[in-house]
Parts: C-alpha cells; structure tokens; sequence
C-alpha cells in the first residue's frame, strides 16, 4: 500500500500520540508500505511552528529529518500537476495544504491517512 500522511497524522505518529488508531500505527510501522510525506507538510509544519500554532520540539528541519528516519519515509515534491489538480477540486475543504494533498493522492494513487473526515468527500482514498 501507498500511504500520504497527513501533517496532524504524521506528527501524532511520531510521537506516539493515542488518538492514532491501533490499525494506522500498525500500517506505518509495516515496512511492506511506502510512506510518503507531501514537501507541503514540511512547509506547513513552519508556518505552524512559526505562528505558534504547534508545538514539535524542535525545528521544523530537524523534525523532517528526525521523521524522515524513523519513518523511512519518501519524500513527495509539489509538481505543477498537483497544483493545477487542487485548483480545480470542489470547495469541499478550503485548507490549502489539505487541498494539495487531496491533489497528489489522487494524481499519484496513494491513500491519505488523515483524521479528517471532511477529505472523505473527495475522490481520494482516506483512511482512518
């Protein structure tokens, strides 16, 4: 299976957070999938950190490394594609990084694991 984090989900994983239900903890840990974390959470995790907003402990790049390896996680770069592909969604969801990951799981079929369930009236596959 191919995973997209969303940002909330990738750092309630990390940390271990109980709201992460036992089933998606068990598919992050399972080296069979690949996880992909979008370059717009990356992002999102710094205008957040910056604005007080949340809390990671440490710089924004120090998070994505330290996540990058204890995840193993693969890296998913914005294209224009994925732009053009968010731009064009219904107004479901107006978050803009919510929109972007909506965009890529569906141009690059992956499932979002997301605790959202407003992603659920797009296309895109959510789980949680």
């Amino acid at each position: 299976m191919r995973l997209l984090l969303d940002t909330h989900a990738l750092i309630w994983i990390l940390r271990g957070d109980r709201r992460v239900p036992a089933a998606v903890r068990s598919l992050a840990d399972d080296a069979n999938h690949a996880i992909y974390v979008s370059s717009i959470s990356v992002y999102e995790l710094w205008i957040k950190t910056q604005r007080g907003l949340i809390d990671i402990g440490m710089t924004p790049d120090q998070f994505a490394r330290q996540m990058q390896e204890a995840l193993q996680l693969r890296p998913l770069v914005v294209t224009w594609e994925h732009a053009l592909e968010a731009a064009q969604l219904p107004s479901h969801h107006l978050d803009p990084f919510d929109r972007i990951l909506v965009a890529q799981a569906n141009k690059e079929r992956l499932s979002i694991v997301s605790a959202d369930t407003s992603l659920k009236k797009y296309v895109a596959n959510v789980i949680w």
